[in-house]
């Protein structure tokens, strides 16, 4: 299903699957990152946003996304939860 452009804003959180050209070991995947740059309507470009990832172990990295690649538009709650073994002291 294709995102709605105009509530793609920086700052905002997407969850989004890997290309089949990224060769996912895992295809049904949802990373999470955090919209930096858009790149929307612009000619000759592609549709697309720059985000910082937010999955343990690629903090700070950024990933060039194209918008079919996107599920889901939303805000911090769509960041990921705590894994049990976090939860547990």
């Amino acid at each position: 299903m294709p995102v709605n452009v105009d509530t793609i804003s920086v700052g905002c959180i997407v969850s989004y699957r890997l290309p089949a050209c990224q060769l996912p070991v895992d295809k049904n995947k949802l990373w999470h990152g955090r919209v930096l740059k858009t790149i929307i309507n612009r000619p000759g470009l592609l549709d697309s946003v720059i985000v910082e990832l937010l999955e343990e172990g690629y903090e700070k990295e950024t990933e060039f996304i194209l918008l079919e690649q996107i599920v889901a538009i939303g805000d911090d709650s769509l960041r990921l939860k705590p894994r049990a073994s976090q939860t547990q002291a």
